[in-house]
């Protein structure tokens, strides 16, 4: 979208169009497992419109989502099992969070 002879009012809708893009996208991503992309997306979001009031409800579901993916649950469960010393436990839990990344 050419933002060049655009009032500025004109210009924030396009970027918050372009920013509902991303976080709709980013949701897509996760709901795939595609984290890497959706964390991609939701960083874009966010630099775009860091303090916007009508994408922060996105913003929340994206990190909702993500956060009830099995790749975060398995390597949240690794993470702790390491630190507690059991490391077999861990190599388990990030394995699975390997698996569920596909």
């Amino acid at each position: 979208v050419k933002l060049e002879g655009k009032d500025p009012e004109e210009k924030e809708k396009e970027a918050l169009k372009k920013v509902r893009c991303l976080l709709r996208r980013g949701i897509a991503h996760t709901r795939l497992g595609m984290l890497d992309q959706a964390l991609k997306d939701l960083d874009a979001a966010s630099k775009l419109a860091p303090d916007r009031e009508v994408i922060k409800d996105d913003l929340a579901g994206l990190r909702e989502l993500m956060a009830q993916h099995p790749y975060t649950q398995h390597k949240a469960e690794g993470d702790r099992l390491f630190k507690a010393g059991d490391v077999s436990g861990a190599v388990a839990a990030f394995s699975a969070a390997i698996a569920a990344d596909g």
